[in-house]
C-alpha cells in the first residue's frame, strides 16, 4: 500500500468510528463531501480494499492498436462506408 492510500484507510477509519467529521476528511484528504461518503461506501463493503482503483492495470483510450500492416485511417474509411457515408474531404477522391 503506499503513503497515499494508508493515509485514506486511516482518515476514513477514524470517520467511520467516529472520531473524525465528514468536512475534516475532505480537508485531509483534499476530497470534496461527496467523494467522503462514496469512499466510506466503498470501505465498509469491501474494506481497505475498496479503495484501491478498480481502473489499476487496464488501459485508457483505445484498448488495441491498429494493425501493422493496416493503411492509414482504413478504421476511419471502413467506418464512413459502413454507414453508407462518403468521408469529408473524399469528394475529389471518385
Amino acid at each position: 500500500m503506499t503513503v497515499r492510500l494508508m493515509t485514506r484507510l486511516e482518515v476514513l477509519r477514524d470517520l467511520d468510528h467516529k472520531r473524525l467529521m465528514p468536512k475534516a476528511v475532505g480537508q485531509l484528504l483534499g476530497l470534496e463531501r461527496r467523494q467522503v461518503f462514496r469512499l466510506l461506501k466503498a470501505y465498509r463493503a469491501e474494506g481497505a480494499a475498496g479503495l484501491i482503483s478498480k481502473r489499476r492495470g487496464r488501459s485508457y483510450g483505445l484498448t488495441s492498436a491498429p494493425h501493422p500492416t493496416d493503411p492509414p485511417n482504413s478504421f476511419t474509411r471502413s467506418f464512413w462506408s459502413a454507414a453508407g457515408l462518403q468521408k469529408p474531404g473524399d469528394e475529389a477522391a471518385q
